[in-house]
């Protein structure tokens, strides 16, 4: 499929590289470019994505992929985008020295700062909503848990919890733009430049 798509993109790919992290299919063209490609049942990672490349595009310190094009191919979404150069996070980290680690933490959390002050845009549109999704995530906890094994000496206590978390967790606060793919598999090193978020997954 990645040939096909590069193919039909006019983009070469002689050598491709494949990327082992990440959920969806991550290859390496040839040149500074890279191609994802996202199963059907994951469409709406690819609306997510395409859509907060779109939004932080020129707004960050640090590089992010740009969006090269996009596309369909066999009822499967992609985005075939700029490679960023670096070393990924999860191969460089064992060996970084404390202070190494201490800065690049630091800028993480610089990063994160600024991609929260980007206003959403587009990305409203996108479903459920932080409430509705909040309260689908407090309704269903204890089934999820129960379901995947939660020791019985952790579910008794977890009621008491759900019942607070709905008063804990703000569920009207201004929107921001959320992710939870802040790990050492989805960001580049180099001692060159700071953290280049969104590598690779």
């Amino acid at each position: 499929m990645a040939f096909d798509i590069a193919r039909d993109q006019g983009l070469a790919c002689t050598a491709p590289q494949i990327f082992a992290t990440g959920t969806n299919l991550v290859v390496g063209l040839d040149g500074p470019f890279i191609l994802k490609i996202f199963p059907p049942m994951h469409r709406a990672q690819f609306v997510s994505e395409r859509g907060s490349l779109a939004e932080l595009c020129g707004r960050l310190r640090v590089p992010i992929p740009e969006i090269v094009c996009e596309g369909e191919h066999n009822q499967w979404p992609y985005l075939v985008m700029t490679r960023l150069p670096g070393i990924l996070g999860a191969e460089a980290w064992p060996a970084l020295p404390e202070e190494g680690k201490l800065r690049v933490l630091a800028q993480l959390g610089e990063t994160i700062a600024e991609v929260q002050h980007v206003p959403p845009g587009r990305l409203l549109d996108i479903e459920p909503r932080w409430d509705a999704f909040m309260r689908g995530q407090i309704e269903g906890c204890r089934a999820r848990h129960e379901r995947l094994g939660l020791p019985q000496k952790f579910l008794n206590g977890l009621d008491e919890l759900l019942r607070d978390a709905a008063a804990l967790i703000p569920l009207d606060a201004p929107p921001v733009i959320l992710t939870g793919e802040y790990i050492p598999e989805n960001f580049l090193l180099s001692c060159e430049r700071r953290v280049g978020a969104f590598g690779t997954d």
